[in-house]
């Protein structure tokens, strides 16, 4: 499920970086704009995929517990560290008396025995410790399920994030309705005493940089990848929840684009957003991202690169399949498409941009770890 959304956004401080002196500023990153004469590098404030990651896993850390699905402790209080050191999972077996934690160590402990050249029965094969270790976590987290995690022991353990999510960056055919200012504002003590040599010492002034574009990101959710789990001797394994956690994991991304839930410096810096288009693409059982929302076109453009992936995909895939569902305000500058009978691509409008992620909702049942 991938998509590509455009927001207009009015002073916001999203995604800051280093201070120098007394101004935070905004983090920035380098994109290539073609104008006339060609290419032109332009350096345009941005918000980090991580940024949105982070506020997609809280989310979905939320969602997950309300669906009754389990979330480990640390993950529950938005404390992404995942299960990435023995020390954190530790603090999960001993602080938050977490049986999977407790568990996880004995696999810790058993491995490094092998390690040692040790060949009693409590000595346990790399490749057996990485199923045991990626399924206990897994099974006992859903953020790790969805978001991935990386525990680098003796024998390191990986798990690719089944969500991913790119740069939030100004679109580059509207380069030219991008801004980017400091603004001052003051803390003031209005009972503060004189300093030396007549200094005040009531007054400091500090400098935000806020930033206001029309922004395209894009993000995507592997539901196949949900609620698996890589087995010694080969394959997947499959969890018997997974088409609940793949629901989660939807309605999470829904929630996620329809309030453009992520970034930080919200409770002085609120944006304006308003979200202006978007392109959800749910493909199978290769992926296919929409196309970046850089220029008005995108959502044509989209379909036009869905056709020609199933086109690819004849004689590879039998049961390949693409849909796409848009979304787009009537102040929208993107171009909607034009209705097509017998297209290859399913098209449909949706009245909002969490409603065209939920229509992925009817492919909870049919993804398989098995794909």
């Amino acid at each position: 499920v991938g998509v590509t959304a455009r927001y207009v956004v009015n002073i916001e401080a999203l995604n800051m970086a280093e201070s120098v002196g007394n101004i935070v500023r905004h983090k920035k990153a380098p994109i290539v704009v073609k104008t006339d004469g060609g290419y032109v590098l332009r350096y345009v404030p941005v918000v980090s995929g991580q940024s949105i990651a982070h506020g997609y896993q809280e989310l979905l850390a939320s969602v997950a517990g309300k669906l009754g699905l389990p979330v480990c402790p640390l993950c529950a209080e938005g404390i992404l560290v995942k299960h990435g050191a023995d020390e954190i999972i530790k603090r999960l077996a001993d602080v938050y008396k977490a049986q999977h934690a407790a568990r996880l160590l004995q696999l810790i402990e058993a491995v490094k025995q092998r390690g040692k050249g040790k060949k009693q029965a409590a000595a346990l094969d790399p490749a057996r410790f990485i199923e045991e270790f990626e399924r206990t976590v897994v099974e006992n987290c859903v953020v790790e399920d969805v978001g991935g995690f990386l525990y680098p022991g003796a024998v390191p353990v990986k798990r690719t994030s089944r969500f991913y999510a790119g740069y939030m960056a100004p679109a580059a055919g509207h380069i030219a309705a991008v801004g980017i200012e400091a603004q001052m504002h003051v803390r003031h003590d209005p009972k503060s005493v004189t300093g030396r040599a007549g200094e005040e010492t009531g007054q400091a002034i500090y400098q935000v940089e806020t930033a206001s574009a029309l922004y395209t990101v894009t993000l995507a959710l592997d539901l196949d990848g949900v609620g698996c789990y890589t087995r010694a001797e080969g394959g997947w394994g499959e969890l018997g929840d997974a088409a609940r956690r793949r629901e989660a994991a939807l309605r999470a991304l829904a929630m996620l684009v329809e309030g453009m839930l992520w970034g930080a410096k919200k409770t002085r810096f609120l944006p304006h957003a308003e979200p202006e288009s978007l392109a959800v693409l749910v493909v199978h059982p290769f992926p296919l991202n929409p196309r970046p929302g850089h220029y008005d076109d995108y959502i044509k453009a989209t379909i036009d690169s869905a056709r020609a992936f199933l086109e690819a995909a004849k004689g590879v895939a039998g049961d390949a399949f693409a849909e796409l569902y848009y979304y787009t305000t009537g102040k929208s500058a993107a171009q909607e498409p034009e209705a097509k009978g017998g297209d290859i691509v399913h098209v449909e409008r949706a009245p909002s941009p969490s409603a065209a992620v939920l229509s992925a909702l009817k492919h909870v049942e049919k993804a398989s770890c098995a794909h």
